[in-house]
């Protein structure tokens, strides 16, 4: 009995760790932002937005195809990245939107999360290091048409 157990959850742990792609930490990033980094530093290398929003989050808009939420303390720690266009934003392995669906999977192996909905994939890759932090991809007719990062605890 105890070897059939000790079997049981031996396999449950090997395939527990084969079913996700799982990201380490820096490659979880958008335009060389991660999740948690200061809003200053997302100024520092891009300037200032073109347009922000304050409801409860600072919204910060980058032209019509990147925004960067803040999670609004004195802190101001990046929890949210969106970008909608290729507009020079790329993940650190180059993926960006236009890029293709060959393209994602090649660079970051089987999503850990991959569903449709009305014609577009969406793509998800956890962070390793930290599971409530994910970089995620929408695919429509084979190329991405939006790419993003988030933050659970901030939703």
């Amino acid at each position: 009995m105890k070897k059939i157990g000790f079997t049981a959850i031996s396999l449950a742990l090997i395939m527990s760790a084969t079913c996700y792609a799982s990201l380490p930490s820096n490659e979880i990033a958008i335009g060389g932002i991660q999740i948690g980094s200061p809003i200053a530093k997302v100024f520092a290398t891009y300037g200032q937005p073109t347009r922000t929003e304050n409801q409860g989050y600072k919204y910060y808009y980058y032209g019509k195809t990147i925004s960067v939420r803040s999670n609004g303390k004195t802190n101001e720690l990046v929890d949210f990245i969106e970008s909608t266009g290729n507009n020079g934003w790329n993940t650190p392995a180059g993926i960006h939107v236009g890029s293709t669906r060959k393209e994602v999977v090649n660079a970051y192996g089987t999503p850990d999360s991959a569903r449709e909905f009305k014609g577009v994939m969406f793509f998800t890759y956890q962070n390793r290091d930290n599971e409530l932090q994910s970089l995620n991809f929408k695919i429509k007719n084979d190329k991405v048409i939006e790419m993003y990062l988030e933050w659970a605890s901030a939703l």
